[in-house]
């Protein structure tokens, strides 16, 4: 899971500046063909419980894609106070698609950090509920890909962006055993997690067990209040409304 307070446009292929080709978009950007998200994706967790539920929005074709054929899936809940004058979180998935754990990190980011939450996904959109296997065409290139479509319409331009706010998001996803679930949602968005329960890796190749860390979760979260993004860092100016883009446009 990555969380982006606001969206940098990084190499995408590792730290040499290689320029894309058009080739190279199409490659790493596979046809869209579904509108519509599975009721039960991976591990069979309810969809409905972790978005409507927990008063996000549903997922929807909304973020148009990186190469502009067609839109991919995602759930964009503005705060509910109002989507000017505050920050917003855009949270993608790694290999192993959307799981609850993003959608709980979503209403932690409403609610605690009040703000806007996009939730995002290069998968179902595609037909397909996860990437374990490796060099397969939506590894991090097309999902780098993704998250810049949406940071046409959510994010302020990194240059007009503090260094903490990159620094924050870094240690977010290199907190100690980020990869393994500390921060997992292990019963569900809608469901207060169980601390020190454990499951099995959702990669089938790993064979580690994934257990909840209250601890740990704490600790993280109280390192990202404790410097929150600010509108003065990365600010969302727009109407209120429950529409992405129109009404969303990055400061």
């Amino acid at each position: 899971m990555l969380v982006l307070f606001c969206l940098p446009i990084a190499s995408l292929m590792g730290c040499a500046s290689v320029p894309l080709t058009t080739a190279d978009i199409d490659y790493f950007q596979p046809p869209i063909v579904a509108t519509v998200a599975p009721e039960r994706p991976i591990t069979n967790y309810s969809l409905y419980n972790n978005t409507i539920k927990v008063n996000l929005a549903p997922m929807r074709p909304i973020i148009p894609a990186y190469n502009n054929k067609g839109n991919l899936l995602a759930s964009w809940t503005p705060h509910p106070q109002g989507i000017a004058n505050r920050p917003t979180v855009v949270i993608v998935h790694g290999g192993h698609g959307l799981i609850p754990g993003d959608f709980a990190t979503a209403v932690w980011a409403r609610d605690q950090l009040g703000a806007n939450t996009l939730v995002l996904d290069s998968y179902w959109s595609r037909g397909q509920n996860e990437n374990w296997v490796t060099y397969s065409r939506l590894g991090a290139n097309a999902r780098t890909l993704d998250a810049i479509a949406a940071g046409k319409d959510t994010a302020t331009p990194p240059g007009r962006c503090p260094t903490r706010v990159f620094s924050d998001a870094t240690a977010w996803t290199h907190y100690p055993e980020a990869t393994h679930g500390w921060d997992a949602s292990n019963r569900g968005a809608h469901t207060p997690s169980v601390d020190g329960e454990c499951g099995k890796a959702l990669n089938v190749l790993n064979h580690f067990a994934v257990c909840r860390s209250d601890a740990a979760t704490n600790d993280m979260h109280a390192k990202l209040t404790s410097s929150p993004p600010s509108v003065d860092d990365c600010r969302l100016r727009g109407k209120d409304g429950d529409s992405y883009g129109a009404q969303a446009k990055a400061a």
